[in-house]
């Protein structure tokens, strides 16, 4: 397997520094990482995992939504993965995994007041490395799965058809969920404001509202405590209080390269793409493999000022080699923050229903 050791000592940029000592890896079996970054304005994060085989770092990112405001954001970080394995098989939709997992039939499936989560496969090593299908049932060693619209299971590698040790390796995670991800209690009234992800065109509307009322997040009359955030998708966290919200996320920090699906449904007009880059520190604009045509933006939300339905802030244009902002290459000073999230603005596609798979290392795994 490909090792991505890192001994990094400083990131350039204002009120951000970074440490990353002795940290050897192989695969998901990483170890010895000790990573802390700290940064000015609203949030901090940091991670740590020492003589842990196996066991993947713990990461922390803490943000405040000001009163009567929104706030663009996004999880950086995995719930904690219930198993970690290699593929045996893979048979149309459904993946077997080597070895015994104990678990029952359908024991990963959602089921209202008897099992709250919905899970998803990450794919974490291989070609497909960073790819995240939801589970739609499971054996007591398979599970099928159902990949994003342009995606699939091909060029994943079993021991099949690859022979021993040679599957690729995969975690199983559950999906973020309201509660999950807000663990204390919000104010009344707080929304989560959901974008979507099959609808052609810019400023989009929001297609799903989430409301706390005191006691459950409700979508309409129906309870969505429970309801399964997307992966690598950011959305609105609005504050309908006057008082701030802190909001502290906490979970696995990523050991796998960020992948997602760019996805345009129109040719000659302009997408939206709501996403968050999964990383536990800020990542250099100009080091994520992100922007594909000239024209293509990068649209930036201050979650520090107050307001609803806020205008961006600032606005980089990609060139084609390198993201301006107000005409000066930002690549190496424009960074992306754990926790927030952003919107890719595809320019004019050249193809109706163009899929672009955008896949990046982060920093700390080079």
């Amino acid at each position: 397997m490909q090792s991505r050791a890192s001994n990094h000592q400083a990131l350039g940029t204002s009120g951000v520094r970074k440490s990353i000592f002795g940290a050897p890896s192989c695969g998901k079996f990483r170890k010895n990482l000790v990573l802390a970054a700290t940064f000015a304005g609203l949030g901090m994060a940091a991670f740590s995992q020492t003589q842990e085989v196996a066991t993947d770092p713990v990461g922390f990112v803490k943000l405040t939504v000001p009163g009567q405001s929104d706030a663009v954001l996004a999880v950086p970080f995995y719930r904690a993965s219930v198993h970690k394995g290699m593929i045996q098989s893979i048979n149309g939709s459904e993946i077997v995994l080597s070895g015994s997992t104990g678990w029952a039939v359908n024991q990963l499936v959602f089921s209202a007041g008897v099992q709250n989560n919905s899970y998803a496969v990450l794919i974490s090593s291989g070609v497909k490395e960073g790819m995240i299908a939801k589970i739609t049932a499971n054996s007591t060693n398979s599970i099928t799965v159902q990949p994003k619209v342009g995606d699939d299971l091909s060029q994943i590698l079993t021991i099949a058809a690859n022979g021993p040790q040679s599957g690729d390796l995969v975690d199983i995670v559950p999906f973020w969920t309201p509660t999950s991800l807000i663990t204390g209690v919000p104010n009344v009234g707080t929304q989560i404001l959901i974008k979507p992800t099959d609808s052609p065109g810019i400023n989009l509307s929001s297609q799903t509202t989430l409301v706390y009322n005191g006691t459950s997040w409700i979508q309409s009359a129906s309870n969505a405590n429970h309801y399964p955030l997307e992966f690598g998708q950011s959305f609105v966290l609005r504050n309908n209080a006057t008082s701030p919200l802190v909001l502290a996320m906490s979970g696995g920090v990523p050991m796998n390269k960020f992948r997602t699906l760019i996805r345009t449904f129109t040719a000659a007009n302009r997408q939206d793409v709501w996403f968050g880059y999964s990383s536990p520190i800020p990542e250099a604009v100009g080091n994520l493999g992100l922007g594909f045509s000239p024209g293509d933006q990068l649209v930036v939300y201050d979650n520090a000022t107050v307001g609803k339905n806020k205008s961006a802030s600032q606005t980089l244009v990609y060139n084609g080699t390198a993201w301006l902002l107000g005409g000066s290459n930002v690549n190496t000073t424009f960074f992306l923050q754990p926790g927030n999230g952003y919107v890719f603005r595809k320019n004019n596609a050249a193809l109706t229903n163009q899929i672009i798979t955008w896949e990046s290392l982060p920093s700390y795994l080079d």
